[in-house]
């Protein structure tokens, strides 16, 4: 088994609220120091990473459009990408063209995937969702998008 690494991507971090002139994340060079498995970005992140002001959810989506169309361009690997609720389920709609179903509410939309929630993927022919927003893994009461709490 090989071992596994990863890279700081600003393109699928969370999008900007009005919260985040209030945000506090790590340098570059803090993460390696906290975590010996993050390895280097051909296009390291510039500090700050994340977005200095609100975003549009449009200008959320174009930016995972873009990561995703060079990432696949560039790879035959598996991939896992980890992200926030706005960016995973923009992820969805960019690579099936479906939205993000929560299954609590009925409701559809791509911001609507859950903090720790888990989507898989199979690329291997048409896109296809072959788990989408699966929250069994976590207890009652632990399933949130940001601040609210989905019951």
């Amino acid at each position: 088994m090989t071992e596994s690494s990863f890279r700081p991507e600003p393109s699928i971090a969370e999008a900007a609220g009005e919260w985040i002139t209030e945000f506090e994340g790590l340098k570059l060079q803090e993460i390696r120091d906290q975590y010996p498995r993050c390895v280097d970005a051909t296009n390291a992140p510039a500090w700050p990473w994340w977005p200095e002001s609100e975003e549009p959810q449009d200008d959320v989506q174009k930016r995972v459009d873009e990561y995703l169309e060079d990432l696949l361009a560039n790879t035959d690997e598996d991939v896992l990408l980890v992200g926030h609720g706005a960016t995973t389920g923009a992820a969805v709609s960019s690579l099936c063209g479906q939205n993000v179903e929560s299954k609590p509410t009925g409701s559809v939309g791509y911001a609507l995937h859950y903090n720790a929630a888990l989507t898989a993927i199979d690329m291997i022919e048409d896109p296809t969702i072959i788990i989408e927003n699966c929250t069994a893994h976590l207890e009652v009461g632990d399933v949130a998008s940001n601040i609210k709490t989905i019951e």
